[in-house]
């Protein structure tokens, strides 16, 4: 019976029960789960019933999971990965053995035994052995302290804006009308009818002091409203300014404004196999920011991602396929491995496509590897070069098609931008532009100028926000510009608006003049087309091409033979300039 007990005992000891989240892991998931959280609930965090019900999982065995100190089913872990769109691969879990006692790892070089536990646990903790080693010491308050990835600062407060106040307002106004003959709600009667306290529903009607979204939210379900994005913005003491006319706004920008379904279509899209997204808008619009953060979800998934702007090619190299091609294997190369082996892996006889398949298949692509995401902007570059565009859009279209057979291609992934449609005439089977996700970027809508406007702290209201639209278009970048000048106090509104455009104080005088160069340079031959659309004079087929350059420059809007000045400001501006 002895042997019997010492035998089961050994057995229970030897049975590995559940896995542990890796750093990798528990980053991976971290980072998906404030990505859903900034996508689907405005920043706020996830409770751990919205948790629950989104991955059918209970709260206590979630609770292990996002601690990473208690064991869980692979099961329950590949559920909780999958709910956030993961995939649960074999280094973001293991096994653990027998924790390490912390007196061990403290006591000097670890034992062989020592040395093959992956892990030291301390309760809320995991410390990978890959970060500290054994044989160094650790004091004891840094293990207390440490964390396994940097959590984002949860954001605290609201308060209304103008719009938001104005709409409470009115519903309260209404409420007090129908229920009480036009006497006004008390205090009392608020908080009874919001469960509200007293104290905080003064901050919100008087606006002088932060509450939380969620309260506010509930302040306006009370009254039959529900809270949206301009209705409230997040004040701080000073706005951390970015100027507007960079390349791209920032990853952590307060200024970026998403335009939904777009950002989480890309998100979803791009971790498919051999997937390729096409995203196109005239300049201004957005596209180089939608890349970068596309690019920054896949840095988040542990993806290797490069990007490139043909902007950097030389002329000459877009006159010869045969200097293209090697120029782009080249380039992905150097910013991928810091080096290429172009000469090594080309061959004459072979042709260019089929060397640019061969390059990354042999020296670029690895299937045991995470996959490679390149994001090339500006693409239409090419549609200059007819004979080079035709070679490599068909090469990217046999890299999205051939993926579904090829494990090395599965791993390569494209996202391109381009300002205009494409206006050279393409196979159809060898184009690529009839496949993969295809966007394009719409310009922004009152409320997201709204939105805008509160992060400069601005609190605009509809009249405000429709004046400006009225005036730019809703082009991303003219609006931006406005509103910076407006923060800086360096112009008001109403002297945007007016007619003072050839002003030499005014804030559109650069740009206005930037796109003027565009419409008289003979090298691009805009003057006569654009002479047309603002006499309103129809196009011939044989314009086609330069009205949708045009456009591109985010001067006209051009459908079928329509054609129009895009907004109020480049009409006063070109009607001044060709006295029309």
């Amino acid at each position: 019976m002895i042997v019997h007990k010492h035998c089961d005992n050994l057995h229970k000891q030897q049975r590995q029960r559940g896995m542990l989240l890796s750093d990798i892991g528990l980053q991976k998931l971290e980072n998906a789960k404030n990505l859903a959280e900034k996508l689907e609930n405005k920043g706020d965090r996830f409770t751990l019933e919205e948790l629950s019900e989104r991955t059918q999982i209970s709260i206590d065995t979630l609770a292990r999971v996002f601690a990473g100190n208690r064991n869980v089913d692979k099961t329950t872990l590949k559920c909780c990965f999958r709910a956030f769109g993961l995939t649960l691969d074999a280094q973001d879990c293991y096994q653990p053995t027998h924790p390490l006692d912390l007196k061990d790892l403290l006591a000097g070089p670890a034992s062989p035994e020592a040395q093959g536990y992956q892990t030291i646990e301390q309760p809320g903790t995991v410390i990978s052995l890959s970060t500290v080693k054994a044989s160094e010491f650790v004091p004891l308050e840094l293990l207390k302290n440490y964390q396994p990835n940097n959590r984002q600062k949860r954001r605290r407060g609201v308060i209304l804006s103008s719009q938001g106040r104005q709409k409470l307002q009115r519903a309260k106004a209404e409420v007090e009308y129908q229920e009480k003959g036009g006497n006004r709600l008390t205090l009392e009667e608020l908080s009874g009818r919001t469960k509200i306290s007293m104290d905080t529903l003064t901050k919100i009607f008087t606006g002088d002091n932060n509450v939380d979204k969620k309260t506010l939210s509930s302040c306006f379900l009370a009254f039959g409203l529900t809270l949206e994005s301009e209705d409230y913005y997040q004040p701080s003491e000073s706005v951390d300014l970015e100027v507007p006319g960079l390349p791209k706004v920032s990853l952590n920008s307060r200024f970026y404004v998403e335009r939904p379904p777009i950002e989480a279509q890309c998100y979803q899209t791009i971790t498919q196999p051999g997937s390729l997204i096409r995203i196109k808008g005239a300049r201004g619009r957005g596209k180089t920011s939608l890349m970068y953060r596309i690019l920054g979800y896949c840095q988040h998934l542990g993806y290797a991602t490069v990007s490139l702007s043909l902007q950097l090619a030389d002329r000459q190299i877009f006159q010869d396929p045969n200097q293209f091609f090697p120029w782009f294997c080249a380039n992905i190369s150097l910013k991928l491995k810091g080096e290429h082996q172009v000469a090594e892996h080309w061959h004459d006889l072979l042709g260019n496509k089929v060397n640019c398949q061969r390059y990354f298949e042999q020296y670029l692509l690895d299937p045991e590897q995470p996959p490679l995401v390149i994001a090339i902007d500006e693409v239409d570059r090419l549609f200059n070069y007819p004979e080079l565009a035709k070679d490599f859009f068909a090469c990217l279209r046999t890299f999205h098609e051939e993926a579904k057979n090829k494990i090395a291609l599965q791993k390569l992934r494209f996202v391109i931008s381009y300002a205009t449609d494409v206006c050279i005439p393409l196979d159809l089977d060898q184009s690529a532009f009839n496949i993969g996700l295809s966007l394009e970027l719409p310009e922004l809508n009152c409320k997201e100028i709204i939105y805008l406007s509160n992060q400069y702290n601005l609190n605009w209201s509809t009249k405000e926000a429709d004046q400006l639209l009225s005036w730019v278009g809703g082009n991303p970048y003219l609006v931006s510009l406005a509103l910076y000048n407006i923060y800086c106090k360096k112009t008001t509104l109403a002297e945007i608006v007016s007619d003072q455009v050839a002003s030499k104080s005014y804030i559109y005088r650069e740009h206005l003049e930037q796109q003027l160069r565009y419409v008289q340079s003979q090298e691009f031959g805009f003057r006569e087309v654009f002479t047309k659309v603002i006499k309103n004079q129809n196009l011939t087929e044989r314009e086609t091409t330069k009205a949708l350059q045009l456009q591109g420059l985010g001067l006209i809007n051009y459908q079928g033979n329509r054609t129009r000045l895009s907004c109020r400001l480049y009409a006063e501006y070109f009607r001044i300039y060709f006295n029309f």
